[in-house]
């Protein structure tokens, strides 16, 4: 099933910081997500149960990295895991749980 959140976003705050990669960005194919956030690259599977974002299990890779973009990733992969709530309006989503929050763009058409 289709969701408005398929495609291409890019962070752009990450509880309320400015993320610290240009590169940081997740990508909602049909049943597959993306994610790169600060040190880590996240894949899994993917859908959407009563507006709440149900991801994992993730394949995680980690690089090296100054430590507030690894805490950044490790943000964002809490927030991923912690089945946040997911609100889109046109070019804008944000995902929220009670720990962490994050507000992206839709990049691209």
């Amino acid at each position: 099933m289709e969701h408005s959140a398929q495609g291409q976003w890019r962070f752009t705050s990450i509880d309320g910081d400015r993320p610290l990669s240009t590169d940081a960005q997740v990508s909602f194919a049909k049943e597959w997500i993306s994610v790169q956030a600060g040190c880590s690259r996240l894949q899994g599977p993917w859908r959407i149960d009563a507006e709440r974002l149900v991801a994992g299990p993730f394949d995680q890779s980690e690089a090296a990295c100054p430590n507030a973009s690894w805490q950044q990733g490790n943000a964002v992969n809490a927030l991923l895991t912690a089945t946040p709530l997911v609100t889109v309006d046109g070019k804008r989503m944000v995902l929220r749980s009670s720990g962490h929050v994050a507000e992206l763009t839709r990049t691209g058409a």
